[in-house]
């Protein structure tokens, strides 16, 4: 299952990464990478994510980042209109200065659907969230526990071209049947070269 999930993970974000950074960036033969995310937050702007608090830990010999989290909507939407993911590149830290937008991966039709998928590298952190999830979303509290994210799938997509010095801005939003904000996250994340070296 992980080929196909690293395949339906290129068909949506493939225009969102960029294929390198350049030579001086390239890893070493035989290297892996992990993701190691580092923030999660509800945006500024106003939308049915009242409340959340994410913990993410890394661990870099199993390539999985886990998560504890609580989160609290405010209102239901009985449906998506559209969902986005916008990147933003930054080196050597996170600041005006250094910091560059790269793409925007977006959809508006069957956005419940895809996103909900069991293909999608996503799933398993959705199918752990207590009450279960559901999309269209009824308000009220979630939460979820020792939750995983396979790192290699994301890291995939970047190949042999990633970067310690690479900070990547991430921003996911969602709009419900009136297009009005539903939810709406910045991430902080990194691609890191791990310790170990790959299998092949």
């Amino acid at each position: 299952m992980a080929p196909v999930r690293h395949l339906l993970l290129c068909l949506f974000l493939c225009d969102g990464l960029p294929r390198h950074y350049g030579s001086n960036s390239r890893l070493k033969k035989g290297r892996v990478s992990v993701l190691e995310i580092r923030d999660v937050r509800i945006c500024p702007e106003k939308s049915a994510l009242a409340w959340m608090n994410v913990t993410p830990i890394l661990f870099g010999k199993t390539q999985q980042t886990f998560f504890e989290g609580i989160a609290l909507f405010d209102r239901t939407a009985t449906s998506w209109s559209e969902m986005s993911v916008k990147f933003t590149k930054c080196r050597g830290g996170v600041s005006s200065n250094n910091c560059e937008y790269k793409s925007t991966w977006s959809r508006k039709n069957n956005v419940c659907a895809e996103f909900a998928s069991p293909l999608t590298p996503w799933y398993s952190l959705l199918s752990t969230v207590k009450p279960p999830w559901t999309c269209p979303t009824k308000a009220g509290i979630y939460d979820f526990h020792n939750t995983t994210l396979d790192a290699s799938v994301f890291t995939a997509l970047a190949g042999k071209y990633v970067s310690p010095d690479v900070t990547w801005l991430v921003r996911a939003l969602v709009k419900d049947q009136d297009r009005n904000l539903f939810m709406c996250v910045d991430i902080i994340a990194r691609i890191l070269p791990s310790a170990r070296k790959s299998r092949s």
